[in-house]
């Protein structure tokens, strides 16, 4: 599913109307139709009548009209709160105040904030839509801080009031939804932090918008951001034909840890096989080997030779490691690696001449951030968190994290592969600027390991023969869904990164629709 800026939404509204002949009337009245399906069902859920409507004097206001109309007519209670005086209202907006007036909808302009919006079932919030220029304050903020004090769910139309639709940040006040019904497409602010966290449950509303448009097909407004979604990962994830067997699933080549990390390589390991992955071959410093034989029963080891400092790979091992790697279908290699100087310059020598479909994390990021002259495989992923990130690029994490999509886009250019930036919200980019969002995942997976799990994931399903962008973005998602999985069993606190393992088996049945 495509996400839109503020600018490309205006855009598909304009092209709607100027291309395709659908009227600002017609997409205003489906908005509206919208809104009032999702505020019926949550009336019905609380088996109430009475819904408050708190309107602007914009589109996002005309929305709210068109909700309160179609509630009276359904037999409900609606009562309007218009933010200023109607004869300011212009356009559709008008057109609709007038239609919600003569449907019998008791509507009061509000020009002094009053003390508290009265007793209902349900609030909808029509304030404030995605052209929102300046911060709210005044009468505005006022009545975005009575919809967040009042004991009634808030429905939002289209965007929070308040939310800053492209950054995802509150402009000042901010109403903090139950629920929000998303006209057309989803807003970038509403799927990226802290913008998720001030949408509730979120629900994408068909307003007629043609399809060209909603799928970035009309040359006049392309799109190149995306939601993940369930759907896209099913039909990208390969079959499980009855027939199969373990070398026709792939097999998964790891080079991960070091003395004091070998925990790095026994996740990504795990979670390979977790993944679908047929076989699995660590390979580890010799001197490391009976630590993983006690620890790892399904996964084969390679044991390579070290160099002078035991537990970690050197330059000594580079060629035991071609050999197994030419056995693969694809490589994980970095968790735990270390950066010391014999494992920098193994990966230096190794890199290269690899051409197995390659995850790259940790402290291979580590060190192709202190060597970028490293050739990287052909086809690679690179898998930061925010600090890798910023060290890659050269900049704190803090700037990272404010300008998340950027970053990913900008570092997937320079590296020229695909870039999973991780964190809430994980972005996945490739070179030529086509990125996507995921919606997984929880705050309980902030904790040590996870993204080596993560790793496993992502070339367990290369090696089983998707795309590295379908393996990344998959991965991702089912990664982040086998968090949510736990979090629902465990809560978030205390989770480790080990409970995800078995999970994801479950988040690939969920997906599968199995």
């Amino acid at each position: 599913m495509k996400v839109a800026t503020a600018r490309e939404m205006r855009n598909i509204d304009r092209l709607a109307a100027e291309k395709y002949g659908v009227t600002g009337m017609e997409l205003m009245e489906r908005a509206g139709m919208a809104v009032f399906e999702e505020a019926r069902r949550m009336l019905e859920e609380r088996r109430g009548s009475r819904a408050v409507i708190v309107c602007g004097r914009g589109n996002n206001g005309g929305d709210g009209f068109v909700v309160a109309r179609l509630l009276a007519r359904s037999g409900y209670q609606p009562r309007v709160f218009l933010a200023g005086r109607a004869d300011a209202l212009k356009g559709d907006a008008a057109a609709n105040y007038k239609r919600a007036v003569t449907a019998g909808v008791p509507i009061q302009e509000v020009e002094d904030v009053p003390p508290h919006l009265p007793p209902c079932d349900i609030v909808v919030d029509a304030l404030l839509g995605t052209g929102l220029q300046s911060d709210v304050e005044g009468l505005f903020a006022e009545l975005v801080r009575l919809m967040n004090e009042h004991p009634a769910p808030v429905l939002s139309v289209d965007i929070p009031s308040g939310l800053d639709s492209d950054a995802g940040v509150p402009r000042g006040a901010c109403v903090r939804a139950d629920a929000t019904v998303t006209l057309g497409l989803p807003k970038v602010g509403m799927v990226v932090f802290p913008g998720v966290e001030y949408v509730g449950r979120l629900l994408v509303a068909d307003i007629g918008i043609p399809s060209p448009l909603l799928e970035g097909k009309d040359p006049e407004q392309p799109l190149n951001l995306n939601l993940v979604t369930p759907e896209m990962v099913r039909d990208w994830l390969p079959p499980l034909e009855a027939t199969t067997h373990k070398g026709a699933r792939g097999t998964v080549l790891v080079v991960a840890g070091s003395i004091g990390f070998t925990g790095a390589a026994v996740l990504t390991s795990e979670g390979a096989l977790r993944a679908g992955a047929g076989l699995v071959f660590l390979a580890c410093p010799k001197s490391l080997n009976p630590i993983y034989e006690v620890k790892l029963t399904e996964v084969i080891t390679r044991p390579v030779p070290e160099p002078d400092v035991a537990g970690c790979f050197g330059p000594e091992s580079v060629d035991t490691l071609l050999q197994e790697v030419s056995r693969a279908d694809a490589l994980a290699v970095g968790p735990g690696l270390s950066t010391a100087q014999p494992a920098s310059d193994m990966l230096a020598a190794f890199l290269p001449k690899v051409q197995v479909p390659t995850v790259l994390d940790a402290d291979g990021l580590n060190i192709l951030a202190a060597r970028p002259e490293i050739t990287l495989p052909p086809e690679c992923v690179l898998t930061p968190h925010p600090g890798e990130m910023g060290r890659l690029m050269g900049m704190a994490a803090k700037e990272v994290q404010e300008s998340r999509i950027r970053i990913a886009r900008e570092a997937a250019y320079r590296f020229e592969r695909i870039v999973v930036l991780k964190g809430g919200a994980t972005v996945v980019a490739e070179p030529a600027g086509e990125a996507y969002i995921n919606p997984t995942g929880n705050s309980g997976m902030a904790t040590g390991g996870t993204g080596d799990v993560l790793t496993g994931a992502i070339a367990a399903l290369m090696a089983r023969g998707m795309a590295p962008i379908k393996a990344a973005v998959a991965g991702v998602y089912l990664h982040g869904l086998a968090g949510d999985l736990v979090a629902e069993e465990l809560g978030r606190e205390g989770m480790a990164a080990g409970d995800l393992l078995l999970k994801l088996p479950l988040a690939f049945r969920r997906v599968r629709g199995v």
